[in-house]
C-alpha cells in the first residue's frame, strides 16, 4: 500500500526528487537542459527582474517563464529578449519553442514574434483561457513588424 502526502509550496528539494525521476527516465542524449537569459541594467550589470526561463529536452524549447518588468515594458525590451531566446535555442540546432499564456497575458506579443496557436483550454481561469503557442525555428526566421 502507499501514502500519500499533499503539500503546498513544497521544498524545492523534494520537488527536484521528482524531477530527477523523470530525469532518469530520458535517453542520456535527451536529458532535459535548463536554461535562463536574465535582462540586466546596463548602467549596473545588475539583473532587473526580467528574463526567460525554461528547459529543453527532444528538440523543442519550453519557455516556462518570460517577464518584463512593468516599468521596461513598452521599450523594445520583450522582443530583444526573445530574439535572444530564439537566438540560444537555434544556436542548438532546436526545432522550435513552444510556450502557454493567459487570455489576459500577452498572446499578441508572441504572434507578432511568429508564435503560431496550436492549442488553448477555456475556462481556464473561468471565462477566459489559456493558450498554448509554437514557433518553429526549422524555417526562415521571421518577425512580423
Amino acid at each position: 500500500m502507499f501514502g500519500y502526502e499533499v503539500k503546498l509550496d513544497p521544498p524545492q528539494a523534494e520537488v527536484d526528487r521528482v524531477m530527477q525521476t523523470i530525469i532518469s527516465s530520458y535517453a542520456s542524449d535527451h536529458r532535459p537542459l535548463e536554461w535562463a537569459i536574465f535582462t540586466t541594467d546596463s548602467a549596473t550589470g545588475r539583473q532587473n527582474g526580467g528574463g526567460a526561463t525554461g528547459y529543453a529536452v527532444y528538440d523543442w524549447a519550453y519557455i516556462q517563464f518570460f517577464a518584463i518588468p512593468a516599468e521596461l515594458r513598452g521599450k523594445g525590451l520583450g522582443r530583444e529578449l526573445m530574439d535572444r531566446v530564439e537566438a540560444f535555442a537555434r544556436e542548438r540546432g532546436l526545432t522550435g519553442l513552444f510556450l502557454d499564456t493567459f487570455e489576459f497575458q500577452a498572446r499578441g506579443f508572441y504572434e507578432k514574434l511568429g508564435f503560431t496557436l496550436f492549442g488553448s483550454i477555456e475556462d481556464h481561469p473561468k471565462g477566459q483561457s489559456r493558450y498554448f503557442l509554437q514557433k518553429r525555428l526549422d524555417r526562415p526566421k521571421s518577425h512580423s513588424n
